[in-house]
């Protein structure tokens, strides 16, 4: 495939990516304007993040402890960041309709690139070197920042939670 040049990753790249692609940069540019929604939003987001990753850790064909151990590292760092970014942007908070509102934030898109990006060379090496599922730091760290990822969204998910309940 290497032989192919760009052209043939991106030919060989499944439509699925191309969809979900559009679907990120169509969300994180939603996200850059003020907006209001339901605190069902960020838990749908956290819920597909979570999902992912958990898809990644039982896609691999051996268990090895340190790999779990550094997704939960990860997921408690990302919790941390995703707590602490959001924490300094105003939110209101409609406690009646549990509607939260939000200034824009260009922090999704940029998010959401860096996931998919991730995520995408995550595929492509494992496509194109198979043995990488057996190489111990290889896993350990795609783990550990798919891990950041979801806790990024989860620390999000808890902290508007945590704005819903205490006003």
């Amino acid at each position: 495939m290497f032989s192919e040049g760009i052209g043939g990753i991106l030919f060989h790249t499944p439509i699925k990516a191309y969809v979900i692609l559009v679907y990120l940069i169509y969300t994180g540019i939603r996200a850059t304007k003020p907006s209001t929604f339901s605190i069902y939003k960020p838990l749908f987001i956290a819920l597909i993040f979570l999902f992912l990753a958990l898809q990644t850790l039982l896609s691999i064909p051996f268990f090895d402890w340190i790999w779990l151990v550094a997704w939960i590292m990860g997921l408690s760092l990302g919790s941390f960041i995703g707590w602490k970014i959001l924490s300094k942007q105003p939110i209101e908070v409609d406690k009646t309709t549990k509607n939260l509102a939000v200034s824009g934030s260009r922090v999704p898109i940029l998010a959401y690139t860096i996931i998919f990006s991730t995520k995408y060379a995550y595929g492509f090496c494992m496509y194109q070197t198979p043995s990488l599922a057996y190489n111990l730091q290889f896993i350990t760290m795609m783990l550990a920042l798919f891990g950041v990822f979801s806790g990024f969204f989860l620390g999000r998910l808890f902290y508007y939670t945590h704005r819903l309940i205490s006003k």
